[in-house]
């Protein structure tokens, strides 16, 4: 795919490898990439585990991702997240909608 995200499709299901850094300046991208991915599976997984540093804009667009999905019957499943991810996402407040685990300190 792209230097974001790589995807691997078998029998409907769909793996997302994130890349350590996304930003806004991979948005539109990530944003067609996920666009495809919830017109295409019936399962997706997302490997968030390498990821060092998220920004805002791609929280928002994996959040709107899993709603989408979940409003179209589309099971997402994360196979890993990292701490920066997570706690990026516990800052904004969307950890939970996103169905990140949430880790209390």
């Amino acid at each position: 795919m792209d230097q974001q995200q790589a995807a691997e499709q078998a029998g409907g299901r769909t793996m997302i490898v994130c890349e350590p850094n996304i930003d806004i300046s991979d948005a539109e991208k990530l944003l067609e990439d996920l666009r495809a991915t919830l017109d295409s599976a019936s399962q997706v997984e997302i490997d968030a585990s390498k990821v060092e540093r998220i920004d805002t804009a791609a929280l928002q667009l994996f959040l709107a991702f899993i709603l989408a999905s979940q409003q179209q019957g589309l099971e997402v499943v994360w196979s890993g997240v990292s701490e920066p991810m997570l706690a990026a996402a516990n800052i904004l407040g969307i950890a939970e909608a996103m169905g990140l685990i949430v880790h209390s300190n």
